[in-house]
């Protein structure tokens, strides 16, 4: 799988310490919630997700990871994709997304201007 399905962030976790991560793209907006981003952009060449990604595990592994929100005490996976079902449904089209091979991507129909 190409590396496009990933961003390479600079998390700021406090004033003397950045570290670099690279992440997948359906991550990036946990770690947006949780911690000030100091730059984000393309993953290093050679950079590559490890096989298929099962989205209800990815559920899990997010909400494991990134925990709760401090206010509202729900799951930060939650509060971006949804709760049970529908949340994993959401973060696998997420998923899908990210992983689809842009060079197979069909160029988006030009409008036609109005007459």
């Amino acid at each position: 799988m190409s590396r496009h399905a990933l961003r390479k962030i600079h998390v700021v976790f406090d004033k003397m310490s950045t570290t670099p991560k690279v992440v997948p793209v359906w991550e990036v907006p946990l770690f947006k919630e949780r911690f000030e981003i100091e730059s984000e952009g393309e993953a290093p060449e050679g950079s590559k997700l490890a096989g298929e990604v099962d989205p209800a595990a990815e559920y899990q592994r997010l909400a494991n990871f990134h925990g709760r929100d401090s206010e509202t005490k729900q799951l930060l996976v939650e509060l971006h994709y949804g709760r049970g079902e529908a949340g994993v449904r959401k973060l696998g089209e997420a998923i899908a997304e990210a992983m689809a091979d842009p060079a197979k991507a069909k160029p988006a129909a030009k409008s036609e201007p109005a007459k």
